[in-house]
C-alpha cells in the first residue's frame, strides 16, 4: 500500500512537471534575481556533463542564505552580499557569479521608452513623497523638450527590501541623496517606500503595466523581456544612459576588482560615459566545511562549468559574465573548500 502512494506521487510530481530530490542532487537555492539564468545553467550541464543540480528561489530576501547557513541546501545565491561576520560564523564561502543591472521602469502617457530622464536625487524625493507631480519644475529642468503631463507620479516598490532588485536601487539613491546616507546609513535593507508596495518583479510588471503615472523598478532582464518603458538615469560621467548589456559591461570593466575585499564589489555608479549606474552583483556561498563532499564537488563543478560554457546565454537574460580574470581568483576561494 505504502508502495503504491509513493508511487502515485512520483506519477503527480512528473504531470506537474516536478522532479523529486535525489539522493545524489546538489541543492541550491535564494534569489529570484538571476533564477531564469541558473535553470538555463542547470539544463545545459546536465545535457553536456551529467551534474545533478536543483535551483529555487528562496521567496524573502536571505532566506537561501538562512539556508546555507544552517545547512539545508549545498549552496544559496544572493544579490545582498552576505556580510563577513556572518560568512565566518557559518564557514562559508563567498564568490561573485554573474553582473546584472537594476531598471527603472515608469508608464507615463506620451513619454517613450528611454526618453524620461532622473538621476539618485530626484528618485530619493519621489519614493519618499517629496515629488508628487510628474510636471514638477525640478523634473521638468531636467526633460527639455518633453511634455510630461500633469499627473501624480504613483511610486511602486517591492515589498521585500532586502531582494536584490530593491538593493541595487537602493544603492544608488543613497549614492546620490547624502540626507538619505544621514537618515538610513550607507545600506539600507527595509522597506521604505511610499506608494504601492508589491511581492515581487513579476508583480511590479504587472502593476506598472496597468497603473498610468506609475515609475518602479526591476532586473533589467525582466524588463527587456517585457518591454517595459527605461528611465535614463544619469552616471558618474555626467551622461544619461538607459541600461544595457554594454553599459552593464562597461561597469563591471571599470570596477577595481584587485581592491575588493574577498570580491565583493559594488557597482554602482562606476565612472565612464557608457557605464549604467546600477550594474549588480550576484553572489552565491558554499560551505567550507560541507556535510556532503560529494555534492560540495558538484556545487564547484557547476559553478565552474557556469563560468567556463554559460556566458553564452547571459545576453538572453540581461547579465554579463565576469571577466576571466575575475572568474579565475573565484576559483581560488574554492580551493578552502574542505581543507
Amino acid at each position: 500500500m505504502r508502495n503504491s502512494a509513493v508511487l502515485a506521487g512520483f506519477v503527480v510530481m512528473g504531470l506537474l512537471g516536478l522532479r523529486p530530490a535525489l539522493a545524489q542532487d546538489a541543492v541550491g537555492g535564494g534569489a529570484s534575481f538571476p533564477n531564469a539564468v541558473y535553470q538555463k545553467w542547470i539544463e545545459m550541464a546536465k545535457a553536456q556533463t551529467g551534474l545533478a543540480i536543483q535551483y529555487s528561489s528562496a521567496g524573502e530576501a536571505g532566506a537561501g542564505q538562512s539556508k546555507v547557513l544552517a545547512r539545508e541546501i549545498d549552496f544559496s545565491v544572493s544579490g545582498l552580499p552576505m556580510p563577513a561576520s556572518m560568512r565566518s560564523g557559518g564557514n562559508l564561502v563567498q564568490f561573485p557569479v554573474v553582473i546584472g543591472a537594476v531598471a527603472p521602469v515608469f508608464n507615463l502617457p506620451g513619454v517613450p521608452s528611454g526618453q524620461l530622464r532622473l538621476n539618485g536625487a530626484l528618485l530619493a524625493k519621489i519614493f519618499t513623497g517629496g515629488i508628487k507631480q510628474w510636471n514638477d519644475p525640478a523634473i521638468v529642468a531636467i526633460n527639455p523638450g518633453i511634455a510630461l503631463p500633469d499627473m501624480e507620479i504613483r511610486p511602486v516598490s517591492i515589498r521585500d527590501a532586502g531582494a536584490g532588485a530593491s538593493f541595487g536601487f537602493t544603492q544608488y539613491i543613497l549614492a546620490a541623496d547624502a540626507e538619505w546616507r544621514e537618515k538610513h546609513g550607507p545600506m539600507v535593507t527595509r522597506r521604505w517606500a511610499i506608494g504601492s508596495n508589491v511581492e515581487d518583479a513579476a508583480a511590479m510588471v504587472e502593476t506598472i503595466k496597468i497603473l498610468p503615472g506609475s515609475i518602479g523598478y526591476m532586473p533589467y532582464g525582466l524588463a527587456m523581456r517585457t518591454k517595459q518603458s527605461l528611465v535614463a538615469l544619469l552616471n558618474p560621467a555626467g551622461k544619461y544612459v538607459v541600461p544595457t548589456l554594454d553599459g552593464i559591461a562597461a561597469a563591471s570593466a571599470r570596477a577595481d576588482w584587485n581592491g575588493a575585499v574577498d570580491l565583493v564589489m559594488t557597482l554602482v555608479n562606476q565612472p565612464g560615459d557608457e557605464s549604467w549606474p546600477i550594474a549588480q552583483t550576484s553572489y552565491a556561498q558554499i560551505p567550507l566545511d560541507p556535510q556532503d563532499p560529494a555534492r560540495s564537488k558538484a556545487v564547484r563543478q557547476f559553478f565552474d562549468f557556469a563560468y567556463s560554457k554559460g556566458g553564452s546565454v547571459l545576453a538572453d537574460f540581461g547579465f554579463v559574465p565576469l571577466s576571466p580574470d575575475v572568474q579565475n581568483k573565484a576559483r581560488t576561494l574554492w580551493t578552502k573548500v574542505g581543507s
